[in-house]
């Protein structure tokens, strides 16, 4: 297969739309042919070949790849639709990336903008860097956030992650902001750190998982007690094959042990979530 690279001349400005930088759209063209193809913003920003130097060659893939170089934090809805192929953004992107994607694999080596992966229906997304705020969630005039596939980060998370997730996997290695999981309806959740009092909100079924006692949870949901859950060896080995490497939750997964705690809800919306987190000395403030 080939590997096309787009190596970014100079920054475009902050906000351009750039739906049509994904792999199945452009690897079967010439070089000559991608530059002359205007992005969305064509009347404003002009042509891909504007911004950037398109060369191609052959991969040792067996799928189509994609490589952007350089700062594209200006682009935004970078792999929007994606379905297929590679698409690898060494750098930084704007908003909406892997915006509807459903199949394929993107990886940004960066940080990511916000709305990212929103409306996500199959495929993979990592992230070496950091996320922006309302990662996997539903577009707007939907109830859905991500459906199914598998989002890695290795550094931390915004506000609003995983909202009305369906199914698939979030794992996050750092941080993440307010809200993780609001009206979450399936599916798990890991962050390598705690999770802020807002979590779960509104949640009705699925997992959050977190690497350090949370310092307070929300009075939907129960008073922690400690178990042993008959499916921990099996998410922790399948938390384990999807985390980043050497992320602050790859190496909890590796380090911590039985038992855990667990809490349940949320029970305001008559939510049958759960709240687990491995049982430390940090966990003395709930006592069983």
């Amino acid at each position: 297969m080939t590997q096309m690279t787009l190596r970014l001349r100079h920054p475009p400005p902050m906000g351009t739309t750039a739906r049509i930088l994904q792999p199945c759209l452009l690897c079967h063209l010439t070089p000559a042919q991608v530059q002359r193809l205007p992005l969305e913003d064509a009347q404003r920003f002009g042509k891909i070949g504007d911004w950037f130097d398109v060369s191609i060659g052959p991969s040792e893939s067996t799928v189509h790849q994609l490589v952007l170089e350089g700062d594209c934090s200006g682009l935004d809805f970078v792999g929007h639709s994606m379905s297929a192929g590679t698409l690898l953004v060494v750098g930084d992107v704007g908003r909406g990336a892997a915006w509807q994607m459903s199949g394929g694999q993107m990886q940004v080596s960066g940080n990511v903008g916000s709305h990212a992966a929103t409306s996500m229906t199959g495929g993979a997304l990592r992230i070496d860097g950091s996320a922006g705020d309302f990662l996997a969630g539903p577009a707007p005039g939907q109830r859905v956030g991500l459906a199914t596939g598998s989002i890695r980060i290795a550094g931390g998370a915004g506000d609003f992650l995983g909202r009305r997730m369906r199914s698939g996997l979030i794992a996050v290695g750092g941080s993440v902001g307010q809200y993780p999981g609001i009206d979450m309806v399936a599916g798990t959740i890991a962050v390598g750190g705690a999770l802020p009092e807002t979590a779960g909100w509104g949640m009705k079924r699925g997992t959050l998982f977190c690497g350090s006692p949370p310092e307070k949870l929300a009075g939907g949901f129960s008073h922690p007690r400690l178990e042993t859950p008959a499916v921990w060896p099996l998410l922790r080995w399948w938390l384990r094959q999807r985390a980043a490497p050497g992320s602050l939750l790859d190496l909890i997964l590796q380090t911590q042990g039985f038992p855990l705690y667990r809490s349940l809800g949320d029970r305001a919306t008559w939510g049958m979530g759960e709240i687990i987190w491995p049982a430390t000395e940090l966990s003395s403030v709930f006592p069983t």
